[in-house]
């Protein structure tokens, strides 16, 4: 069983469903593997319902400590059906470190790496340990990796369309504000292997404001909160400083 904020968090949802709704996640939860997904949000377990016959899996994130919960399949209520497998799952402990690996299904993760003085990019597929690089469209959901389903999200379809064409490699500058803003809603982002989150927020000069004899004196200086640049619009703050 789950630790005493998930039993809290249990509660607060049976609270919050009908019956009719808390028997769709049960009945749901008998024919599903839901799947969770990294985050660097410590907050937050991040799970993802594949349904069969749908091509964009539903994701769930559950807010233990604040006994909340929402899911982006865009149904009037509120919670779903997806929330209550996804917290079953929790309870169950099948997202522990010890739990028995799950029928294989793979996601979709986001690269950034360094070369030279640019960030490349690149989407991978994400099983149980393994990475494999993604050489179609998020939207081909249907396809199959050695048998197990591909489970692609609305926010999947977001950077795909962000994306345009050009979907590997180094971007240019033209992409990187559309690509950043749809990144800012994926989980599973990282940077040379570091589990990062994107922003759409602009950063670049501040001013400095300095006390001289003659008055004040204002300099455009880099903003300190910026620990690099990259040559293709990218800049790397560090994780304290932005959230």
């Amino acid at each position: 069983m789950g630790s005493a904020m998930h039993d809290k968090l249990m509660e607060a949802l049976r609270e919050e469903c009908s019956r009719a709704l808390w028997s769709r996640g049960v009945s749901l939860d008998r024919h599903v593997t839901p799947i969770r997904i990294p985050t660097s949000d410590p907050d937050a377990v991040v799970v993802r319902v594949p349904i069969a016959g749908r091509a964009v899996a539903p994701t769930v994130h559950l807010f233990p400590d604040d006994e909340d919960w929402l899911c982006d399949c865009s149904k009037a209520e509120a919670p779903c059906e997806h929330v209550v497998v996804a917290l079953l799952a929790l309870l169950r402990g099948e997202f522990d470190e010890d739990a028995p690996d799950a029928p294989g299904s793979w996601t979709l993760g986001y690269r950034f790496t360094t070369q030279g003085e640019a960030l490349a990019f690149d989407r991978v597929l994400v099983g149980k340990g393994e990475e494999l690089p993604l050489r179609t469209t998020a939207s081909a959901a249907a396809l199959q990796q050695e048998g197990a389903a591909v489970l692609v999200t609305s926010e999947d379809l977001h950077v795909e369309h962000a994306l345009g064409t050009r979907t590997r490699g180094v971007l240019t500058r033209a992409q990187v504000p559309a690509l950043l803003k749809a990144l800012s809603s994926v989980c599973d982002l990282r940077l040379d292997g570091a589990l990062m989150r994107a922003s759409s927020r602009g950063v670049g000069a501040v001013a400095q404001v300095e006390d001289v004899p003659e008055g004040w004196r204002i300099t455009l200086v880099q903003d300190p909160e910026i620990d690099r640049v990259f040559s293709n619009g990218i800049a790397l703050i560090v994780l304290s400083a932005l959230w």
